[in-house]
């Protein structure tokens, strides 16, 4: 799944019925199948605030992702598949959880796939300050 295909899934606002979510950083390179590794990482996460290389682009429904892929049934051989190399299925992303080295400051949780030590992400609110992997 590429970002453009989700553009129309996309938010200005989280769900009103729903807690303040996370905030999941990609590249924008990225495939954003990421975001099935989020949800399906944790039941109780309804929506995400969605930042693509550095750039907030909106909230992203659980429901939304998951229509995307409509279930079906199985046939004789469906269980049996291949990927392809290089491209790691959506279950293999590592999400680590970023947060801001400032006590009490009110951005997180955010996740990511990638975490270059030499070149952190930056807080939103605190700018000078780079985000730290959470413990």
């Amino acid at each position: 799944m590429r970002l453009e295909e989700i553009e129309p899934l996309l938010r200005r606002r989280p769900p009103s019925d729903e807690p303040v979510p996370g905030t999941l950083m990609i590249g924008p390179d990225d495939d954003v199948d990421v975001l099935l590794a989020y949800f399906g990482a944790d039941r109780s996460r309804r929506a995400v605030r969605l930042v693509v290389g550095g750039r907030p682009l909106g909230y992203v429904a659980r429901a939304d992702v998951y229509s995307f892929f409509p279930t079906r049934t199985k046939g004789l051989g469906d269980s049996v598949g291949a990927v392809l190399p290089g491209l790691p299925p959506p279950g293999a992303y590592r999400l680590l959880t970023l947060a801001c080295p400032v006590q009490g400051c009110p951005v997180g949780p955010i996740l990511t796939t990638r975490y270059d030590v030499d070149a952190p992400p930056t807080c939103e609110r605190h700018p000078d300050r780079a985000l730290q992997e959470a413990r």
